[in-house]
């Protein structure tokens, strides 16, 4: 196992074109799989709680979608109802003017 210091400092060197002996090319690539193994694992432990996170958004949208279209449906119903009374009105009164 490469230590962080002696990773970030052969990084260092081989990103500022220093030439790496073998032997340190070979520990910053041990150092490189050693990072690139940690990232992964971060994104192993990551990704199904940010699925999670999401899943349970989409819930949150639906179950409030639901309320409205509920909403939504009450307020045709009542809708409906004050039409069918506004004509029963209108025909009552068109009665009496008629007599």
């Amino acid at each position: 196992m490469v230590s962080t210091e002696l990773g970030l400092q052969l990084h260092d060197r081989a990103t500022r074109g220093q030439v790496l002996t073998a032997e340190e090319q070979v520990q910053l690539d041990r150092w490189y799989q050693q990072q690139d193994a940690a990232e992964a694992e971060l994104l192993e432990v990551s990704q199904p709680r940010l699925l999670n996170l999401e899943l349970q958004q989409v819930d949150q949208a639906v179950s409030h979608l639901a309320s409205v279209v509920q909403q939504i449906q009450q307020t045709t119903a009542e809708n409906r109802a004050i039409k069918q009374e506004i004509i029963l009105l209108q025909q009552q009164l068109l009665a009496t003017q008629s007599t």
